[in-house]
């Protein structure tokens, strides 16, 4: 297990070329080990033996490349070395080559497609040599029809003699010039390939002596696996519960995975994707041909550099690929066992049966099921592989948790106090043969942790909370720059109604969430506490209602300023005894003055209304004068005088309010003044 995790990797060199032609490609080159990630990543890992310079092969989907080309390492384990490691660029790039592999006749054609190519001849007329001209036929006539019979191979000898060659007769060919015969190589090739969609080749070649070890391993993105859990309830002895794990695996690579050695990692290394399989160019201005500048060409016509870059950027697209997108989890429920036994049979069935032999290791920060038998999954298929059957130790309780379920569940505390990391995944419930529902482990379950697995609603236990609160009287004041600080007590209630409706006593874990900026006062013992919820530990008793209070409550306060408060007030707080003596004193002295304030207010506000009526009463007065103006009786000129007399009378009495109102506010400014010189000195 420690030999996957731990291979030290070997630097070498890759050569971006056409595939190696003509090679001995060894096939036996298998795979023994797989490694499959939580990251969309998996370790493939093969090994074989090579004779002296043999080359072997990797097939993958053209999608894949890139991780392998990120991620292979190859090793010869006998001081051999690896030569090159060769992988084609581009399938389709035979454009340059015009001879054309013919479907039909494929002797006759392909001679005619060789024309002016050189050849050495074996034939039953004689051996020869030369460079072909063409082809021609060989015919006989039969009944008035013209009936092919063979062809002849014209050629011309060294010595410039044409001579003819029956195709029948020749045994076999072979081209002389090596470039035509690599082109001849890459058209069948090409051919071959085009069968197999999206399928890339990796040619590895090596150099040594005699038969050698070879090891390589690559990563390639592949499925996650998954995780299903099956717990069997003991429900006399907690410690004597059941579960069995399996992994679901996804083989969706190009080859079986036959006898391999498979594990399963939980955690979530770092990975990307980087396309190092696309040839990427750098565009360079284009200049003159230095000493040619007498020619006066017009270089305005041409693209220019940064024209030029925009338009290889069109052709070619460089954007990274997305990366794959992570599996949703399965929820299927399993169907129940047919056991008719009791749970101590089905508890040894379980035990006895199960294929989970595995090594289980911690790497880092992640964890490890190493399959100890062999595994075989076809390409394209699945399978659910057992990884773990152990004891586990933990309680059947009720639970409640409103953001959970407005229902009261029964649940399954799984106390992990094994070395075991549990990956996170579905769970289906089973006790006394019969299914009682499923749950998920919602994430990794380390050792030494608990998780609250709820499975199932219990209909037989009720719950109804009744919320109140309130607020205590003042209980502090305290007198600081000014302001008068109140202190007070708010005091949230939840009483929780718990029915039982069994005839058993049961305990119920409940949740509730906590009020912010609120402590917990009642009760005083607290199962736990969550970040933002308690959990409490309830005893039920049978056929019974229960009643839980939760109270919370926090120190609040309330800020009075003592210049702007009135006198009422302040003498009612200074009658207080949650008030030192000392700020009592100070607040009945400040009432004093504030009294005195509030008659100089008084004055100013009966002033001002005076002023109000007296100035309707002279505009009412000045209107009728103004009617009347120097015209009229000798009564209604009386009356006019009368008025006038009036209108002065009231202009008199205005400017003598007017004085008061001023004297009021010099003594409010004043007394003012004094509050604040006594508050700023107190």
């Amino acid at each position: 297990m420690k030999k996957i995790f731990q291979i030290a990797i070997c630097i070498f060199s890759i050569t971006t070329s056409a595939f190696i032609l003509n090679a001995n490609i060894n096939e036996s080159i298998k795979l023994t080990d797989v490694v499959l990630y939580k990251n969309g990543l998996g370790f493939f890992q093969k090994s074989g033996n090579v004779t002296d310079n043999e080359s072997f092969q990797i097939t993958t989907k053209d999608s894949q490349i890139n991780d392998i080309l990120s991620s292979l390492y190859v090793i010869d384990l006998n001081k051999g070395k690896i030569s090159s490691i060769n992988y084609d660029i581009n399938k389709n790039r035979i454009e340059d080559i015009l001879i054309k592999l013919p479907k039909n006749n494929s002797l006759t054609e392909i001679l005619k497609e060789l024309q002016g190519a050189e050849v050495n001849i074996v034939s039953t007329e004689g051996d020869c040599s030369g460079i072909i001209i063409g082809l021609e036929p060989v015919t006989e006539t039969f009944n008035n029809s013209t009936i092919m019979k063979d062809h002849k191979l014209i050629i011309i000898e060294k010595s410039d003699t044409i001579i003819p060659v029956l195709i029948s007769s020749i045994s076999s060919y072979k081209i002389m010039n090596k470039n035509l015969r690599e082109d001849i190589s890459k058209l069948l090739k090409h051919s071959l390939d085009s069968k197999y969609k999206h399928r890339k080749n990796i040619n590895i070649a090596t150099e040594g002596e005699g038969n050698r070890k070879i090891m390589l391993g690559y990563l390639l993105n592949v499925p996650i696996w998954k995780t299903t859990y099956r717990i069997i309830l003991n429900n006399k002895n907690s410690k004597d519960n059941f579960i069995q794990g399996y992994a679901i695996a996804e083989n969706t690579t190009e080859e079986d995975w036959t006898d391999v050695n498979i594990s399963f990692v939980a955690g979530n290394p770092l990975s990307f994707i980087i396309d190092l399989a696309k040839p990427v160019y750098i565009t360079r201005p284009i200049v003159p041909i230095p000493g040619l500048n007498f020619l006066n060409a017009d270089w305005s016509k041409t693209l220019s550099t940064e024209v030029l870059t925009k338009s290889i950027k069109k052709s070619r697209n460089y954007a990274r690929k997305p990366s794959p997108k992570r599996m949703d989890m399965a929820f299927e429920a399993g169907a129940p066992p047919s056991f008719k036994n009791e749970f101590d049979d089905m508890n040894s069935y379980i035990s006895s049966s199960s294929g989970a032999e595995t090594e289980k290791e911690k790497i880092g920060e992640m964890f490890a099921y190493a399959v100890k038998s062999p595994t075989s999954i076809n390409s394209g298929e699945s399978a659910l592989i057992p990884i773990i059957t152990e004891k586990i130790n933990g309680n059947q309780i009720f639970y409640y948790d409103k953001s959970f379920s407005k229902n009261v569940t029964k649940a399954f505390v799984f106390n992990n106090d094994s070395k075991i990391t549990f990956d996170a995944g579905p769970i289906t419930f089973y006790q006394n043969n019969q299914c009682l529902g499923e749950s998920m482990l919602n994430h990794v379950l380390l050792p030494n942790n608990m998780e609250i697995l709820p499975y199932s609603i219990a209909e037989s236990i009720t719950i109804h909370p009744v919320v109140s609160s309130k607020r205590s009287d003042y209980i502090k004041g305290k007198i600081v720059n000014g302001l008068l600080t109140l202190t007070y007590t708010q005091f949230i209630n939840t009483k929780w109604i718990i029915t039982n409706k069994t005839n058993k006593e049961s305990v119920l874990w409940l949740v509730q969430p906590s009020t912010r900026n609120f402590k917990l006062t009642k009760p005083v013992k607290l199962n736990a506490k969550i970040k933002d919820k308690y959990r409490f530990e309830i005893d039920l008793k049978p056929s019974q209602q229960t009643e839980f209070n939760v109270e919370e409550q926090r120190i609040s306060f309330k800020k009075v300023s003592l210049i702007n408060s009135t006198t009422t007030s302040l003498l009612t707080y200074s009658n207080k005894g949650f008030i030192s003596e000392k700020d009592r004193e100070f607040l009945k002295g400040l009432s004093t003055i504030l009294k005195d304030k509030s008659k100089q207010q008084r004055i100013i506000t009966d002033c001002t209304k005076q002023i109000t009526a007296k100035s309707n009463e002279e505009n009412r007065l000045r209107k009728n004068i103004k009617m009347l103006n120097n015209r009229g009786t000798a009564k209604e000129q009386k009356l006019r005088s009368k008025w006038i007399d009036r209108v002065a009378d009231i202009e008199e009495e205005i400017m003598n309010v007017n004085n008061k109102i001023q004297e009021a506010r010099y003594k409010v400014d004043l007394l003012e003044k004094e509050v604040s010189e006594k508050i700023n000195k107190y």
